[in-house]
């Protein structure tokens, strides 16, 4: 992940460069920040990419360390993660096809009961579903359309909403 900057701003090289003055200004080819400014009210306002970033910055605490994961599901990509102090464990992940229902087993992973899942999408925004229980080590979990999603058994170090 590459985080040019936190919110849209105007640079004088940009202007100089023909760029305009409307932010963002010097985005260069990447993804717009994920702090959108509106000029006609003068105010900040998170895009969709805040709280995809956000699920990362919130369920990743520091001193995480990432852990195999494989699907074999076609437009799915996961990340796994626990924390050896405090016990966490989350998943990441990328649907970037239809909705479907995937099954997961957690292997290595310890005294996991239920997984909070967390979905950012067109639609939604890091909004949390109902809790997926773990049964012997195994989960089912419903992902909706092209969305960011997190499962983890809770958060231990918070600096986001």
């Amino acid at each position: 992940m590459l985080l040019w900057e936190g919110f849209d701003c105007v640079y004088t090289h940009a202007i100089r460069a023909g760029r305009g003055t409307t932010p963002p200004n010097d985005t260069s080819g990447l993804p717009h920040p994920p702090v959108a400014y509106n000029q006609t009210a003068g105010t900040y306002a998170p895009r969709a990419i805040f709280y995809q970033d956000a699920q990362i910055f919130k369920f990743v605490s520091p001193g995480s360390t990432r852990i195999a994961a494989t699907t074999s599901l076609a437009g799915m990509q996961v990340y796994a993660f626990t924390h050896a102090s405090n016990g966490q464990f989350t998943i990441i992940g990328h649907n970037t096809g239809s909705a479907r229902t995937i099954a997961g087993t957690l292997a290595g992973v310890p005294g996991v009961q239920t997984l909070q899942i967390y979905q950012t999408n067109s639609a939604a925004h890091m909004q949390r579903g109902a809790d997926i229980a773990v049964v012997h080590g195994y989960f089912m979990a419903s992902i909706s359309a092209y969305t960011y999603f997190t499962l983890t058994t809770g958060v231990a170090h918070s600096p986001l909403p």
